[in-house]
Protein backbone atom coordinates (compact mmCIF):
# COMPACT_ATOMS: atom_id res chain seq x y z
CA UNK A 1 0.00 0.00 0.00
CA UNK A 2 1.04 3.05 -1.22
CA UNK A 3 1.66 6.45 1.52
CA UNK A 4 1.40 9.34 -1.44
CA UNK A 5 -0.46 8.62 -4.87
CA UNK A 6 0.76 11.04 -7.57
CA UNK A 7 -2.36 12.27 -9.74
CA UNK A 8 -1.63 14.35 -13.23
CA UNK A 9 -5.05 15.81 -14.37
CA UNK A 10 -6.11 17.13 -17.84
CA UNK A 11 -9.87 18.37 -19.14
CA UNK A 12 -11.68 16.71 -22.06
CA UNK A 13 -13.44 18.80 -24.31
CA UNK A 14 -16.75 18.23 -22.32
CA UNK A 15 -14.23 19.51 -19.36
CA UNK A 16 -14.04 16.35 -17.40
CA UNK A 17 -11.18 15.74 -15.06
CA UNK A 18 -9.17 12.64 -16.59
CA UNK A 19 -6.14 10.97 -15.76
CA UNK A 20 -3.18 11.68 -17.43
CA UNK A 21 0.32 13.06 -17.33
CA UNK A 22 0.34 13.40 -20.86
CA UNK A 23 -1.95 15.98 -22.30
CA UNK A 24 -1.66 13.82 -25.63
CA UNK A 25 -2.29 10.14 -25.81
CA UNK A 26 0.57 9.36 -28.68
CA UNK A 27 2.83 7.77 -25.54
CA UNK A 28 0.71 6.40 -23.89
CA UNK A 29 -2.62 5.00 -26.12
CA UNK A 30 -0.63 5.60 -29.92
CA UNK A 31 -3.75 8.09 -30.71
CA UNK A 32 -2.13 11.15 -31.97
CA UNK A 33 -4.79 13.67 -30.12
CA UNK A 34 -4.72 16.32 -27.54
CA UNK A 35 -7.22 15.39 -24.62
CA UNK A 36 -8.83 18.75 -24.50
CA UNK A 37 -9.62 18.09 -28.02
CA UNK A 38 -11.93 14.71 -27.24
CA UNK A 39 -15.24 14.17 -25.05
CA UNK A 40 -15.05 11.68 -22.43
CA UNK A 41 -17.10 9.46 -24.27
CA UNK A 42 -14.83 9.73 -27.59
CA UNK A 43 -11.95 9.02 -25.21
CA UNK A 44 -13.80 6.32 -23.67
CA UNK A 45 -14.65 4.78 -26.90
CA UNK A 46 -11.58 4.24 -28.59
CA UNK A 47 -8.43 4.91 -26.37
CA UNK A 48 -6.72 1.87 -25.16
CA UNK A 49 -3.17 1.94 -23.54
CA UNK A 50 -0.45 0.19 -25.53
CA UNK A 51 2.22 -1.24 -23.38
CA UNK A 52 3.57 1.14 -21.49
CA UNK A 53 4.74 -0.10 -17.97
CA UNK A 54 2.14 -2.24 -16.46
CA UNK A 55 -0.66 -0.81 -18.94
CA UNK A 56 -1.92 -2.69 -21.74
CA UNK A 57 -5.70 -2.41 -23.03
CA UNK A 58 -7.08 0.07 -20.28
CA UNK A 59 -9.01 2.98 -21.18
CA UNK A 60 -8.34 6.83 -19.80
CA UNK A 61 -9.69 6.70 -16.28
CA UNK A 62 -11.61 10.20 -15.00
CA UNK A 63 -10.10 11.97 -11.37
CA UNK A 64 -13.27 10.41 -10.12
CA UNK A 65 -13.43 6.75 -10.98
CA UNK A 66 -9.09 7.10 -10.22
CA UNK A 67 -10.01 8.37 -6.71
CA UNK A 68 -12.91 6.37 -6.03
CA UNK A 69 -9.59 3.36 -5.96
CA UNK A 70 -7.37 5.06 -4.27
CA UNK A 71 -9.25 7.11 -1.58
CA UNK A 72 -7.51 5.22 0.83
CA UNK A 73 -4.06 6.39 0.31
CA UNK A 74 -3.12 8.61 3.14
CA UNK A 75 -1.96 11.67 1.03
CA UNK A 76 -2.05 12.75 -2.76
CA UNK A 77 0.27 14.87 -4.49
CA UNK A 78 -2.07 17.62 -7.70
CA UNK A 79 -0.88 18.53 -10.74
CA UNK A 80 -3.32 19.90 -12.89
CA UNK A 81 -1.63 20.66 -15.86
CA UNK A 82 -4.19 22.82 -17.15
CA UNK A 83 -4.03 25.87 -15.19
CA UNK A 84 -4.21 28.81 -14.42
CA UNK A 85 -8.06 29.00 -16.53
CA UNK A 86 -9.37 26.99 -19.59
CA UNK A 87 -11.17 29.17 -21.23
CA UNK A 88 -12.32 26.34 -23.90
CA UNK A 89 -14.80 25.89 -21.49
CA UNK A 90 -15.79 29.12 -20.38
CA UNK A 91 -14.37 29.24 -17.12
CA UNK A 92 -12.16 31.80 -14.64
CA UNK A 93 -9.01 31.96 -13.46
CA UNK A 94 -8.46 29.01 -10.80
CA UNK A 95 -11.43 26.60 -12.09
CA UNK A 96 -9.07 24.03 -13.19
CA UNK A 97 -7.93 23.11 -9.38
CA UNK A 98 -11.18 24.16 -8.10
CA UNK A 99 -12.71 21.51 -10.26
CA UNK A 100 -10.57 19.06 -8.91
CA UNK A 101 -10.37 19.53 -5.08
CA UNK A 102 -14.19 19.77 -5.15
CA UNK A 103 -13.66 15.82 -6.51
CA UNK A 104 -11.77 15.02 -3.98
CA UNK A 105 -14.44 16.75 -1.47
CA UNK A 106 -17.07 14.30 -3.38
CA UNK A 107 -14.35 11.14 -2.69
CA UNK A 108 -14.21 11.98 1.11
CA UNK A 109 -10.94 13.03 0.63
CA UNK A 110 -10.32 16.15 3.31
CA UNK A 111 -7.84 18.81 1.76
CA UNK A 112 -4.88 18.63 4.50
CA UNK A 113 -4.35 15.00 2.60
CA UNK A 114 -3.88 16.51 -0.76
CA UNK A 115 -0.57 19.07 -1.86
CA UNK A 116 -0.50 20.57 -4.74
CA UNK A 117 2.61 19.70 -7.06
CA UNK A 118 3.42 21.13 -10.11
CA UNK A 119 6.20 23.10 -12.02
CA UNK A 120 3.61 25.77 -13.27
CA UNK A 121 4.08 28.74 -11.09
CA UNK A 122 0.79 30.65 -11.93
CA UNK A 123 -0.93 27.26 -10.20
CA UNK A 124 1.37 27.77 -6.62
CA UNK A 125 0.62 31.43 -6.92
CA UNK A 126 -2.84 31.15 -7.31
CA UNK A 127 -3.29 28.52 -4.35
CA UNK A 128 -0.72 30.30 -2.28
CA UNK A 129 -3.06 33.62 -2.60
CA UNK A 130 -6.81 31.63 -2.96
CA UNK A 131 -6.23 28.52 -1.28
CA UNK A 132 -3.61 29.08 1.35
CA UNK A 133 -4.68 25.81 3.90
CA UNK A 134 -3.49 23.86 0.69
CA UNK A 135 -0.13 22.80 0.55
CA UNK A 136 2.16 23.51 -2.71
CA UNK A 137 5.69 21.66 -3.98
CA UNK A 138 7.38 23.58 -6.69
CA UNK A 139 8.55 20.49 -9.18
CA UNK A 140 12.25 21.35 -10.64
CA UNK A 141 13.87 20.05 -13.72
CA UNK A 142 17.87 18.75 -13.29
CA UNK A 143 19.83 18.38 -16.09
CA UNK A 144 23.24 17.17 -17.05
CA UNK A 145 24.95 20.26 -19.11
CA UNK A 146 28.28 19.16 -19.61
CA UNK A 147 30.54 16.19 -18.21
CA UNK A 148 30.01 16.36 -14.03
CA UNK A 149 28.02 19.69 -14.04
CA UNK A 150 24.47 19.91 -13.59
CA UNK A 151 21.93 22.90 -13.95
CA UNK A 152 18.90 23.03 -11.51
CA UNK A 153 15.90 25.29 -13.17
CA UNK A 154 13.45 26.36 -10.85
CA UNK A 155 11.56 28.40 -13.71
CA UNK A 156 11.43 31.23 -11.60
CA UNK A 157 8.62 33.11 -13.19
CA UNK A 158 7.22 35.47 -10.77
CA UNK A 159 8.66 33.07 -7.18
CA UNK A 160 10.68 34.99 -5.33
CA UNK A 161 14.28 34.23 -4.64
CA UNK A 162 13.88 31.31 -6.97
CA UNK A 163 17.07 31.35 -9.25
CA UNK A 164 18.32 28.63 -11.72
CA UNK A 165 21.79 26.71 -10.19
CA UNK A 166 24.85 25.34 -11.79
CA UNK A 167 26.86 22.47 -10.02
CA UNK A 168 30.18 21.29 -10.98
Amino acid sequence: KADLMKIDVHYTRDAVPVLSHDGTLKRTMNWNVRIKDKTLEELKAKGRFVQVGGYKGERIMTLQEGLAIVRECPEFWLDTKTFPKAPEFGWKKGSCLEVCLQEFEKAGISRNRIILATFNDKSILYAKENIPELRRIKHIYIKQISDGCIEINFHPGKLKNAKNIVSC
